[in-house]
């Protein structure tokens, strides 16, 4: 009876150890776990901070090309204005002259020489338009 009494303390007692080494394995698997998911943690921070801050990269760069092709368009707009602008009054002056001109020709009635009209008559457009600012 005794052997039978020491067999079944010695069961109890593996179905004891067997109990401690998996309630050790569970803890033991419990830290690697939790060491996992502090690591995914980290790498999921990571690629969101990896990825908020590529995006600000490129936003800032799709601005920044924005902005330049901005300042072409605005630069290339004021110098086309600017010509624009010019020729029109090259062409106002090319009007005035000829107007002059004739207006010239029908008050004294005479065949004037256009070329030498027109450079007199430029030149006194000039000096008008230095005396205004323009």
């Amino acid at each position: 009876m005794m052997k039978m009494i020491e067999d079944r303390q010695k069961g109890v007692d593996d179905l004891l150890a067997d109990a401690e080494d998996a309630k050790s394995q569970i803890a033991k698997m419990e830290e690697e776990k939790q060491t996992q998911k502090a690591q995914l943690d980290q790498l999921i921070a990571d690629k969101t901070n990896q990825a908020r801050d590529s995006a600000k990269a490129e936003t800032d760069r799709i601005i920044s090309e924005a902005q330049s092709k901005a300042r072409e368009i605005i630069s290339s707009a004021e110098q086309r204005s600017k010509r624009e602008h010019d020729q029109a009054v090259a062409d106002s002056k090319k009007e005035i002259a000829a107007l002059a001109i004739s207006a010239a020709q029908t008050v004294v009635g005479s065949n004037m020489d256009n070329d030498k009209n027109r450079a007199l008559i430029d030149s006194i457009l000039n000096e008008q338009g230095e005396q205004n600012g323009s």
